[in-house]
This record gives C-alpha cells, sequence and structure tokens, in this order.
C-alpha cells in the first residue's frame, strides 16, 4: 500500500525554519509504519489554508489520482480549511487520511466527523478573514480616494489587466503542457482536465480562486485554452 504525504504551513519563515514541518512529518511516517504504508512521496507547501489554489496540494492530488495511492496529513486542517474543498475531496476517487481524525468503522459517522471539523476550520478561517477586512476598511475611511487624472488611473488599470492576464496564463501553462503529454491533444480535452483538476480559472478582486464548478457552474472552456497556448505562441 502506498501513500502520498501532504505538508503544509502557512508562512515563509515557518517553512524556512521547519516550524512545525517537522512535526508533521515525524506524526506521518510513524503512521505508515503502523500502518504498513510505502511513503511513495511528500509535497510541502507555504500558504494559507483559505486558498483552494495550491500547486503543491494539486500535485499531490494528481499523483494520487495516477497510482491510486492514499493522500495522508497530520491534521485536516493542514490539508485545508475550507468545508466546501473538504466536501468535494470526499466525493472524489481520491482517499484521504487526516492523523487527527479518529478511524471509525461506520462511514457515515466518519463522514460527518470530518464534516464538522472542516466546518469548525472554515468557521475559523473566515471571522480571521473579516477581521482584516475590517481593518482595512478603518484604514481606507482615513484616506482619500480617487484620481485627480482619470484618464492616467484608467491607462495604468489597463496595464494592470493586461499583466493579470498574463500572470494568469503563465500560472496556467504549465498543467497544460502536463496534459498534452498525458496525450490531451485538443482544446475540448484540456479544459475538460483543468475542471477534473480544479484548476482555478482567475483570481477575483480579493485574489481569491475561483475554481471551476462541476455541477453546471463556471468551467474552462477550449476558448479560454486557446486564449492561453496564443499567449505563449503554442498549438494545439
Amino acid at each position: 500500500m502506498k501513500a502520498i504525504a501532504y505538508y503544509r504551513v502557512s508562512t515563509v519563515r515557518q517553512g524556512e525554519s521547519g516550524n512545525g514541518l517537522e512535526a508533521q512529518r515525524q506524526a506521518v511516517e510513524e503512521w505508515a509504519a503502523a500502518q504498513g504504508y510505502e511513503l511513495a512521496g511528500e509535497f510541502v507547501e507555504v500558504e494559507s489554508g483559505r486558498k483552494n489554489y495550491r500547486p503543491q496540494l494539486l500535485g499531490a492530488l494528481a499523483q494520487c489520482r495516477e497510482s491510486g495511492a492514499v493522500l495522508v496529513c497530520s491534521k485536516l486542517d493542514r490539508l485545508a480549511r475550507n468545508a466546501t474543498f473538504i466536501a468535494n475531496l470526499m466525493d472524489s476517487p481520491i482517499r484521504f487520511v487526516a492523523l487527527d481524525v479518529p478511524s471509525m468503522d461506520d462511514p457515515d459517522t466518519a463522514r460527518l466527523t470530518l464534516q464538522l471539523l472542516a466546518s469548525m476550520a472554515d468557521f475559523e478561517a473566515r471571522r480571521i478573514s473579516r477581521r482584516t477586512r475590517d481593518g482595512l476598511a478603518q484604514v481606507a475611511k482615513s484616506k482619500k480616494l480617487g484620481s485627480p487624472r482619470p484618464e492616467v488611473g484608467a491607462a495604468a488599470a489597463g496595464r494592470v489587466m493586461a499583466q493579470k492576464a498574463q500572470q494568469n496564463a503563465d500560472r496556467v501553462l504549465p498543467y497544460i503542457e502536463k496534459l498534452r503529454g498525458y496525450g490531451c491533444n485538443s482544446l475540448r480535452s484540456i479544459a475538460q482536465e483543468l475542471n477534473n483538476w480544479r484548476v482555478p480559472i482567475r483570481f477575483d478582486a480579493n485574489n481569491q480562486p475561483v475554481v471551476p464548478d462541476l455541477e453546471g457552474g463556471r468551467q474552462w472552456q477550449p476558448q479560454q485554452v486557446k486564449n492561453i497556448l496564443d499567449r505563449a505562441g503554442l498549438v494545439v
């Protein structure tokens, strides 16, 4: 039996110092030895648990999907602080283990426990985000808004939009190239796999990822894939 380990810390300082990582790694290695699992790989991320788009997590999920390995993390909030993300993961073919969630034989009880823990982590993350927004709002009240030269502001806004479009293309292109290596040779098939991998379509004004909704919501379309390839000078 094989397992893929996922470790996450929230700050660069934690990542550079190893603060928290060694404890996570020790817990996972002890679990693997006790349960008879071979650790076939590990992914380390320095990112907030509120964000669904995390390259290392996507890589871990892709490797689990390809190999059938179990995804394991030391605590559920290391995996995510987003209840919707956890719910979607539970409904996917990928098996995962959070070591702070007790092992239960009844799958319905196990699912309920996971949902409750994920909801509490989501609640905590939202409270932190709200306090941050309230603080920024107080700062904004003390500053004069607007521009004395709107035409300059419009030009700058256009440059920012173009820059964001290029950054988004640079972010998604490695996934497209990997899919092409797997044999996805049409715009439609690439778009479908980007949706399956939950690769964000873009980031909104609050820098939150717009994740594909596989139940009829916003999804990757072939034209969007073509736009990214065009920017890179590539063709399908």
